[in-house]
């Protein structure tokens, strides 16, 4: 089957000086503008300044229109052909390579990031192709059948789910960055790379989802200043407190008047814990009344 071609769109250069640490490869979905990506891409690079950025204007068969391509693709329920992403990722390919090769990187300094059908090439790269990167980011993807076991995965791989438009067509990036239904995960503790103050770190991250309502710090670290400031600039729910394995748990009201959500469960504790990996030592726990929400860091070997 023929493959895809891309064409360039657009490059950004790191915030901070000097030569880049790490290139940020940004994958559309068709009905996204490219100006909508860059403008993701401009809003990230605040957090990561070392980083640079490009993103790819389209993708099209090379002898079909690409209409052809969205239904193959991009439709949600019709699953994506391997072949035709196999032929994207032959196309791809120098191209990524000749991006890092200008900023003296290699693969273990590329991270990709796909939105909707990109997010699904994002993944079939990585997972089926054998890319090395330093990690994935796919937002809605669409769903493609299981990679072999055999394959070997040593790459950091975020999913992030969004809501469906009123024709059941996966959200665009513009949908899913300023999307109430997307948490921000500041990091307040010393030497963060998210700030140097909580008002840099407040700043850094709501710049990467304008619109985000809620969150959760790294270690769950607190303070009522903080979270003063949090509800001042409009988040109004957060999942900041771990109780684990706690019966009752309910949702508080915090001082600043917004919504907590305890945790229930997380998988670093229940290791730390020395706790059997069996549905069956947890089930009692699972059963009794309360909240019951869980705080997984997804690994892949």
């Amino acid at each position: 089957m023929p493959g895809a071609q891309f064409s360039q769109g657009f490059r950004l250069n790191p915030v901070a000086k000097g030569s880049p640490k790490a290139l940020v490869a940004l994958l559309r979905h068709p009905g996204t503008s490219i100006e909508t990506v860059a403008s993701v891409a401009a809003r990230w690079a605040l957090s990561v300044p070392a980083a640079a950025f490009i993103g790819f204007e389209d993708i099209e068969r090379a002898d079909q229109a690409s209409d052809a391509v969205r239904q193959t693709i991009v439709d949600p329920g019709s699953g994506a052909e391997p072949e035709l992403l196999d032929g994207a990722a032959r196309s791809l390919a120098p191209l990524v390579t000749q991006e890092l090769r200008a900023r003296r990187l290699d693969a273990s300094h590329l991270v990709l990031v796909g939105f909707g059908s990109g997010g699904t090439l994002a993944l079939h790269l990585v997972l089926r192709q054998g890319w090395s990167c330093a990690g994935v980011l796919a937002f809605a993807p669409t769903p493609t059948d299981p990679p072999p076991r055999t394959v070997r995965r040593n790459h950091k791989i975020r999913l992030i789910d969004s809501v469906s438009n009123s024709s059941g067509a996966h959200a665009g990036a513009r949908d899913v960055v300023s999307s109430g239904h997307v948490g921000l995960h500041p990091n307040f503790l010393p030497g963060s790379t998210h700030g140097a103050t909580v008002d840099e770190v407040i700043a850094n991250t709501t710049a990467l989802w304008p619109d985000a309502i809620s969150f959760r710090s790294h270690c769950f670290y607190d303070d009522t200043r903080m979270l003063r400031k949090m509800a001042e600039r409009g988040f109004r729910y957060d999942s900041n407190l771990f109780a684990f394995l706690q019966p009752m748990l309910a949702p508080l009201r915090t001082v600043a008047g917004t919504v907590r959500l305890p945790v229930f469960w997380e998988d670093d504790v229940h290791s730390g814990e020395r706790l059997l990996w069996e549905l069956g030592a947890l089930r009692a726990a699972f059963r009794g009344p309360g909240l019951k929400i869980v705080n997984v860091h997804p690994a892949f070997s």
